[in-house]
């Protein structure tokens, strides 16, 4: 808090509420105390994050009163592959649910998806063309509970038909656990998806 206290306030920065959600799931600290000079709080690193994700903006382009870019960089990528970042997600989840008085676990979802365009600066095996939508670019699959809570997200291909993109978002979740039970019997969202999607994958 004595960094953050230290400087002018951003609109992304996390307030004391949302700290205390953040610290069930980050490490206290950072650096190896005795070894490594811990210059910077778990909570000024996150506020960075916090920053380059709401702005968009590039990792060199971080403002200077925020830590070094390339030490958040570098816990981001660790604090990513730690899976950190999705087990917020789903406690938020979790959370929001009981708030409103469900089940922690949610046993029907919706899932869909959306086309859309890229730049040719994107990789050429991220870009494909969806012959429905005549979209050339890029595809999102979305799985939602029935209160709009992201489950899971698959960003594939324009060119992966939904049916495979959904199988293997549904193969993920399920084998991966997160914030649902075993084996939900899940609404599809999509007209005449349910049929095709359960060809594709063994969970429904």
């Amino acid at each position: 808090m004595a960094e953050t206290a230290s400087r002018k306030p951003y609109a992304t920065d996390m307030t004391d509420r949302e700290w205390e959600i953040y610290q069930e799931v980050f490490p206290e600290h950072v650096g190896i105390p005795g070894v490594s000079e811990v210059k910077h709080s778990v909570r000024e690193i996150l506020n960075a994050i916090r920053y380059i994700e709401r702005t968009g903006c590039q990792w060199r382009n971080l403002p200077h009163d925020l830590p070094p870019w390339g030490l958040v960089a570098n816990y981001f990528s660790r604090w990513k592959r730690q899976g950190r970042f999705q087990a917020l997600r789903e406690l938020v989840v979790r959370r929001e649910r009981e708030r409103q008085g469900r089940s922690p676990m949610p046993t029907a979802g919706i899932i869909d998806s959306q086309s859309v365009k890229s730049t040719e600066a994107s990789a050429k095996r991220d870009r494909g063309f969806d012959k429905g939508k005549l979209v050339k670019g890029r595809k999102r699959h979305l799985l939602v509970d029935v209160l709009g809570c992201v489950l899971a997200v698959l960003i594939t291909s324009a060119s992966v038909q939904d049916r495979e993109g959904g199988a293997s978002l549904l193969t993920w979740i399920f084998t991966r656990g997160g914030c649902t039970d075993a084996r939900p019997p899940l609404e599809l969202g999509i007209p005449g998806f349910t049929a095709a999607l359960r060809s594709e994958t063994p969970f429904l």
